[in-house]
């Protein structure tokens, strides 16, 4: 459980620092039947954000788990680097790609 703890306040603050991910939200309610959808093709880039970062994450846990049946490694570890992926390590992915 500290493992969560220690990866999430580190996630923070290098995500915080170096990062700087903003997810674009808008509290303008959307016209789904709008004629011009230019403006509003966001969603196809939110959807690939959640898929990406979804996959990202399931592999980084599935990459440890099965390290931890082959060597012994602590689970305090595993959890700290996964959780620290999805605060910070996602994101900068998603900056990578210019998803954001």
């Amino acid at each position: 459980m500290f493992g969560l703890y220690t990866g999430f306040v580190l996630g923070y603050m290098v995500e915080d620092t170096y990062i700087n991910f903003e997810a674009s939200f808008s509290k303008r309610r959307k016209n789904i039947f709008a004629k011009n959808t230019a403006k509003y093709d966001g969603v196809g880039k939110k959807v690939l954000r959640f898929i990406i970062g979804l996959v990202s994450l399931l592999a980084i846990y599935l990459i440890f788990k099965y390290l931890e049946s082959m060597i012994n490694v602590f689970e305090y570890i595993k959890y700290t680097i996964v959780v620290f992926w999805g605060v910070a390590g996602a994101p900068a992915l998603f900056k990578l790609f210019k998803l954001a």
